[in-house]
């Protein structure tokens, strides 16, 4: 299931699986990062990072970042790796990046929604697994890693996970995390 399709059939339903959360940290410098994605991520993922002056998407395959841009560990304020199973989530705090890790499919029981959110811009071109999106009012340009080339928009997938507090009995999300880049409408999804 792709894209829009994905955002019209779910409908925010509510669903259960496993998932386990880790804490996890390390030192503000690219050896030390990929050191804790080639410990915990799986399989190759995509990757987000925030910086003082821009956002850039890459990709974390074999626990090395690869990218489409210079990268520069100083300038990185908070960052995502994910993918279909697991999410790491860091953000600078002083002279770390602290945050945590989940996997679904292990650990303790858990219930989830999945929602999909388009991303700004259009597809503009393609090209090494990446499509860059561009909106021409908002002045903006970003290459996305999506391997799924031909939609004219793309949308990122978010797990949003379930909690209740015991003493209010109040539910809500209590996490969330990344899962992939798909395909939203348009080009081969036109109908």
């Amino acid at each position: 299931m792709r894209g829009i399709q994905l955002a019209e059939q779910i409908r925010l339903e509510l669903k259960q699986c496993r998932s386990a959360i880790e804490r996890v940290d390390c030192d503000i410098s690219l050896p030390s990062v990929e050191a804790l994605f080639a410990s915990k991520l799986h399989e190759p993922s995509t990757m987000i990072v925030w910086q003082i002056h821009r956002l850039d998407w890459c990709r974390v395959l074999d626990g090395r970042i690869v990218s489409t841009e210079e990268l520069n560990v100083e300038a990185w304020l908070e960052l995502r790796a994910f993918n279909p199973d697991e999410e790491i989530h860091l953000k600078r705090a002083g002279d770390r990046f602290v945050g945590r890790y989940v996997a679904d499919e292990l650990g303790d029981e858990n219930y989830f929604v999945d929602s999909f959110a388009r991303l700004w811009g259009e597809r503009v071109g393609s090209s090494g697994g990446y499509v860059r999106l561009k909106d021409a009012s908002r002045k903006l340009e970003m290459n996305v890693p999506c391997d799924v080339d031909g939609a004219d928009w793309y949308g990122l997938l978010t797990r949003n996970y379930i909690g209740s507090d015991r003493e209010t009995g109040l539910s809500g999300y209590v996490d969330y995390r990344f899962v992939s880049i798909e395909p939203a409408k348009g080009g081969d999804d036109r109908g």
